[in-house]
């Protein structure tokens, strides 16, 4: 896929955070773009015996802007679709880089969801893009294909 270079470089400079335990607001695993998994991340992917995750949004598809009340209920149905399935999860927010008016957007980083089953996921919601990786790699972002 040709990726609109701006809209590139704006997933490139987002920070994309991990929420592993709601009751320990203070422990936040935050990923980036072909950056290394932070090591207290790797080590809960080991000790849980996941090899793989994803992070995934349903928030402002193809990236429109959409009100924060309409993306509360892409998140809920995301949500849906991901304890319908069996997934376990955690809450995500993704923050742009620096110097962005762009809102904080919801996410959900989801262990064990290969690239695969990711891309799935994040082409049903109309995302551009999603996070993943495997254990012992960087983060890295995906491109979605148009369909």
């Amino acid at each position: 896929m040709d990726e609109d270079r701006p809209l590139h470089s704006a997933y490139r400079a987002t920070r994309y955070a991990v929420f592993p335990a709601v009751q320990e607001a203070e422990r936040v695993w935050v990923l980036g773009v072909d950056c290394a998994v932070p090591p207290a991340l790797e080590a809960w992917l080991q000790a849980a015996g996941f090899c793989c995750w994803s992070l995934v949004s349903a928030c402002n598809p193809a990236s429109c802007l959409l009100s924060a009340e309409e993306n509360v209920l892409r998140q809920t149905r995301l949500r849906e679709d991901l304890q319908g399935a069996g997934w376990r999860w955690f809450f995500g927010m993704n923050y742009a880089g620096e110097g962005s008016h762009w809102p904080p957007e919801m996410s959900f980083w989801i262990p064990g969801m290969a690239r695969e089953s990711a891309m799935r996921l994040a082409r049903s919601f109309g995302q551009n893009a999603f996070l993943c990786g495997t254990a012992g790699s960087r983060a890295r972002l995906v491109w979605i294909s148009p369909c």
